[in-house]
Order: structure tokens, then sequence, then C-alpha cells
């Protein structure tokens, strides 16, 4: 027989209270008058043996009493086969607790994650005293490096919080492993994973490489029901905001539970103000979209969010987004042979912000400040110009050219030298008229441009001065497939070529309904600086456009008391960040410089945890079959796992038949004391 806290027989000690309590006579004798006392002696030899007797007895159950209780604490056990070393101490054992957001869910025992520490916790009085314990969770802190005392390892237990990381199961197995090799000396070593072993967060399970000289125990922490519907994405209608204006905004919902849901409520906020609401139905595992509408008063970034109301999982309840209006799209258009079409395009002082040169009169000094440059019937382009223009392109600058009607294509080829360098350019040689395909609805140049395309549809007669093979995406194609108009991207630099040049006498595609879209779309795409509604915290890196910004200034995120300093980098007036996802939560953060916020950005969790789909312990058995050292318990609400762990591992535990023992010897001196006189 072994003792788990052998330190507590010392308590045996106490023996000896009811002993000189025995030995000790503390009652005061009482004077009895006796008439006649002929008797007394005989009286009194027969009341001493019975007397002494019965003390004995109550002594002995008094012993048995105290002695049981000791045992009791010390727990004692007898030793299984597979703890032949559990009782000299040199024990090592990691357990990881999933603390991510999934483990919101409700078990039998409460919400998952506290089901998980309370299951380990109490795992840790299986173990002799002097074993060493390592806690590892999702923050990946510098705390779970290290193997501390049991009594250490109850602190870390009480700080377990949720987390909006997660990671996979092989992530976790090498770390679990370099704490171990870290570790000095150990004899036994175990691992244990508390978990809810989500299907999308959890990896290849097949892959998984199990270390032979440790023992592995898989305790899945699920839920019986699954049920969550959270909001997958938020876009708009249109890729702008404008201020004062009524804005369509779409919202993607998914239910990732098994029971369709009809009549959810939706409610939009902005700035705190709720504007507007919306129902939806959803199926069983289906997604559905809805749509608000909302006015924003001002250019400025108004703070936005859904909410819906979704029990027991609610980190994804909100979903966080910033609403900005967005300036005046910046055109500058050069024209040779002028044409009207341009100017009346652009001519909405509301939307764009136009200037219009010559190309005998141009201001260079307006190149920098332009989203989009449109060369309009230059017969060709000067060294000046093409120097100019390939600036633009390496700042992201989009250009549109449309050729004149006496297009002198060597000079064309030379102003793109880098960008068309597979491109064979040359003057068209059929300059008949050709009519143009319908364009592919499917093509993201296109995409809300068209309700509907009907293959009847009069298309635009064209009259082509540029021909062209090679590189480049073709948005619009003669009916004989050579390309009408292509785009070349560079990064966020995109450049436009047209076959033909927009005089009247050449093509009717200037005045046909396909051409202010077409060109609304060059100007909308050509917008620098445009920034998601809203990122996720499970993108590896954000990038934020900001101002010129000097070496030795750094950058802050601020949300409310929180305040954190990431890991960043300026380029090209770019900024990097990096994010400390353990320390932030959902939300909105400004992004400051020398206590000055230059912009608000929403951060919101992934969606990865928010799918509702687990791998059940018969399938953690199956797929871990092959791997003896693998032991995969059921769920936590279905069974005992410390007292079966206790018995197949550490041995069998007698405390409970000492506190029964020591219940029988009290029960014996109250009968004693109650019925012998």
């Amino acid at each position: 027989m072994n003792f788990l806290y052998p330190s507590f027989l010392w308590a045996l000690a106490a023996l000896a209270i009811p002993v000189i309590i025995h030995l000790f006579n503390f009652q005061r004798p009482k004077k009895v008058l006796f008439t006649n006392v002929r008797f007394l002696k005989s009286v009194k030899e027969a009341t001493n043996s019975a007397r002494q007797l019965r003390q004995w007895l109550i002594l002995l159950m008094r012993l048995l009493f105290v002695a049981c209780v000791v045992l009791a604490f010390a727990q004692p056990f007898l030793a299984s086969k597979n703890s032949n070393v559990a009782t000299q101490g040199r024990m090592a054992v990691s357990a990881y607790i999933d603390n991510s957001y999934s483990m919101q869910s409700e078990t039998q025992q409460g919400q998952a994650l506290d089901a998980a520490a309370a299951r380990w916790e109490t795992l840790l009085s299986a173990y002799p005293q002097n074993t060493q314990f390592h806690l590892l969770t999702n923050d990946f802190d510098g705390k779970s490096q290290y193997f501390v005392n049991a009594d250490k390892m109850h602190e870390r237990i009480a700080e377990i919080k949720l987390s909006n990381h997660y990671r996979d199961l092989a992530s976790i197995n090498n770390r679990q492993n370099s704490a171990y090799e870290a570790l000095p000396s150990a004899g036994t070593k175990e691992i244990f994973w508390f978990s809810d072993f989500q299907r999308s967060t959890a990896g290849d399970l097949s892959k998984l490489e199990f270390d032979s000289t440790k023992q592995y125990y898989i305790v899945p922490v699920q839920a019986p029901q699954t049920a969550n519907v959270y909001i997958d994405s938020v876009w708009l209608e249109t890729p702008f905001v404008r201020a004062n204006e009524n804005n369509q905004l779409k919202v993607r919902v998914f239910n990732a539970g098994d029971k369709a849901i009809s009549n959810l409520p939706l409610r939009l906020f902005i700035d705190e103000v709720q504007v507007s609401t919306s129902a939806i139905n959803l199926e069983l595992q289906a997604a559905a979209t809805t749509q608000f509408s909302f006015t924003i008063s001002s250019e400025a970034a108004h703070k936005a969010r859904i909410s819906l109301n979704d029990l027991p999982v609610t980190f994804d309840n909100e979903y966080y987004f910033v609403l900005k209006g967005a300036p005046r799209m910046k055109v500058m258009h050069i024209f040779g042979e002028s044409t009207p079409y341009i100017k009346a395009v652009f001519a909405n002082n509301k939307l764009f912000d136009t200037q219009h040169f010559s190309q005998n009169n141009i201001r260079y000094d307006a190149f920098a400040q332009a989203d989009l440059v449109i060369l309009d019937g230059l017969p060709s382009i000067d060294a000046g110009l093409a120097d100019a223009l390939q600036k633009c392109l390496r700042r992201g600058q989009s250009i549109a050219l449309f050729p004149s009607a006496k297009a002198n294509a060597e000079s064309y080829k030379s102003l793109f030298t880098n960008k068309l360098a597979s491109v064979l350019l040359q003057q068209a040689t059929d300059t008949a008229r050709q009519a143009l395909q319908m364009p592919d609805a499917r093509n993201p140049f296109f995409e809300g441009v068209f309700e509907s395309a009907a293959a009847s549809t009069g298309m635009p007669q064209v009259k082509p001065s540029l021909a062209w093979s090679g590189s480049g995406v073709p948005l619009l194609k003669y009916k004989n497939g050579n390309a009408f108009l292509s785009v070349w991207k560079n990064g966020q630099s995109k450049f436009y070529l047209c076959a033909a040049p927009l005089d009247k006498t050449n093509q009717d595609f200037a005045q046909h309904a396909f051409f202010v879209p077409v060109m609304y779309r060059m100007a909308i795409l050509s917008l620098r600086n445009t920034e998601p509604l809203a990122f996720s915290f499970q993108q590896p890196s954000i990038e934020l456009a900001v101002d010129t910004v000097l070496a030795d200034q750094v950058f802050t995120l601020e949300k409310d008391k929180t305040k954190v300093i990431p890991s960043q980098r300026v380029a090209d007036k770019k900024l990097l960040l990096e994010l400390p996802k353990s320390e932030m939560e959902s939300g909105y953060y400004d992004l400051k410089i020398n206590n000055k916020t230059v912009k608000t950005i929403a951060l919101n969790y992934g969606k990865s945890e928010s799918r509702m789909a687990y791998y059940s312990s018969e399938q953690l058995r199956e797929m871990f079959s092959a791997h003896r050292n693998v032991k995969v318990f059921d769920t936590v609400d279905k069974q005992n796992i410390t007292d079966e762990f206790r018995a197949k591992n550490i041995g069998q535990p007698l405390w409970q038949y000492a506190v029964m023992l020591a219940l029988v010897f009290l029960l014996g001196e109250v009968l004693i004391i109650r019925f012998w006189k």
C-alpha cells in the first residue's frame, strides 16, 4: 500500500490525545451520603470491573477513528502495474487546455472551458506531491514554457481565460515536446489534451506524430448539441460610401447549427445608434444574405456593427466595421484631339475631381495627386510625358489610354517598355468597323454593372487603330476574338489600353450604354488607399495607408484602456502591422502616433471557430488506433475520468474505505456510551 500524501501520517501523533484523556480523570468526584455502608465494598469491586472494560472499548474506538481519519487524508492506494514509478515521484505531466472561443459551448457541467479546467484540477490530486506539471493554452505565453508544482498549477488554472487565438494539434504537440526537452529529468511523461477537437481548427490529425516515450490522454470536451449562428461577412453594394446619400449594406449570415431558424433579427448600429433592422431565415448548415439601407452625415469614419442574439456561443454575435465616406475620385484628363465624352462622363463634381489638360499645356505637378490618368487621342507621346506616366505606375496610380486615329504605335511602345515588354503592339491593319462581343458578367471588372445581359443586346461598332497580342486581361473583345479593351496589373497600379479612339467617326462605343459604367469602373478601381471595412485577427498582417512617417515614430493601437504596440514596418506610405492577437479582443481600435489618432479600424474574430463541427470520441479512437500510447476518453460528462485514471494508471484508491471505517468506529463509540450503562 502506498500513500499519495504520506506527510499526513505525522498526524497519527494525535492518537495521544484520547490516551491522555483516558489516563486522567478530569471529572470532579461527588460526595454521596449513605445511611448503611455494609455492602459498599462488594458493589465497588463489581462496578470497577465493568467500567474498566467499557472505558477500554471507548478508548479503542476513538483511537481507531483518529487513525482512519489520518489515513483518509494521506490517501492510501494500491499501486497498479503502470504506476511503479509514481511512488518515487519521478513524473512529469503536461496538459493542453483549449481556450479558444468555441469552448464557450455549454456542456452538462457548464461552459466547456470551465469543465476542462475543473477536470484537470481534480486530476492533479491523483499524482504524488513532487510531480511536475505543465499547462499549455492557445496563448503560447511565457508561462507555458516551464513545469511547476501542484500549488503553482492551481494558480495557473485560475488564470485561464477565453482567447481569440486557436492552434492546430500539431503545433500543440510540438510545443509540449519542446517543454519536455527543457526539463532536466523525468521518469514517466504524460500528455493530456482537453479540447472540443473542432474540425476546422484541429488540423490534419492523420499526420500527427506521437512520441512513443510519452503516454497521451485525449479528453473531448463537447456540448451535447451544436448550435451557433454567426455573421460571416459584410460588404457594400457599391465600392464606396457617399455621405448624405442612401447606401446599401449586405450581410451574409451562416447557421452552423443542426436546426433551421426563422425570423432571426439583425440590427445595424452606426455610432452606437440603431439605424436599421432586418429579419432572416436560415436553413441548417446554410448561409443567407440580407440587406440594410443607411445614410451617414459626413465623410469622417463612423463606427458601425451588425448585432444578433444567439446563445450560448456569443463571441461572434457582433461584427464590427468602419464606414467612411469616399473622397472624390481624382481624374486627370490629357487630350490631343479633343472629344466631349470624357468630360461628360466625369462632370459630376460630387463624385469626381477632374482636371483637363491639352497635350501642349500639361501641369506635371498634378500627376502625383491623380488616381486615374486618361490619355485621350494623343497622336504620339514624348519622352517627358512617358517618364511622368511611368512614375505614376510606380506609385500605384492607374492609366487609361485611348489612342488617336493617327496613333504612332512606336511612341506608345516606348511609354510602357517595362509594362508591355511581352506585348506585340502595332497599328491595326484591318481598319473596318467590327462589332464587339457581349462582356463576361463574371469578370470582376464588371461586378455590379449588369443586372441581366441578353444575347440580343446591341453592341457598339468600332474601327480599330491599334492591335496587340500577348499578356493582359481582355475586358472587351471583338467578335473575331481580338482584344478591344485590356488591362495589365502591377501591384495596385493598372494600365488600360483601348484599340480605338473615342471620336465619333471611328466608333460608337462612346455613345453606347456600356461606356459610362466602364469608365466609372476604371475610376473606382483606381482609387488608392482604399481599405476594407474590417480586418480579421486571423489575417497574418494588415496593411494601412499612412502619410510620411519619421524613422523614430511608433504607431500604437488603443481601445478603451488597452494599448498595444504591434510589430510594424512602413514602406511607400504603407504601414504593415502584425497583431499580438492574444492581447486583443474584437472591436474598434484607434491607430495613433504621438497620441494623435490617424485612423480608426475594426477587428473581428476569425470564422473558423464559429463552425460547430467536432471529431467524436469514436472517430478519434479510430484515427489513433494504431498508436498504443494514446488513450481516448469519452467526454467529461459521461464518466469520471479522475477515478478511472487513478485506478488504471496510479492505483486503486483506498481513502473511501478509511472514511467509512472512521464512521463505523465513531458509531461504535456512540452506541457504547448510549447503551452500556
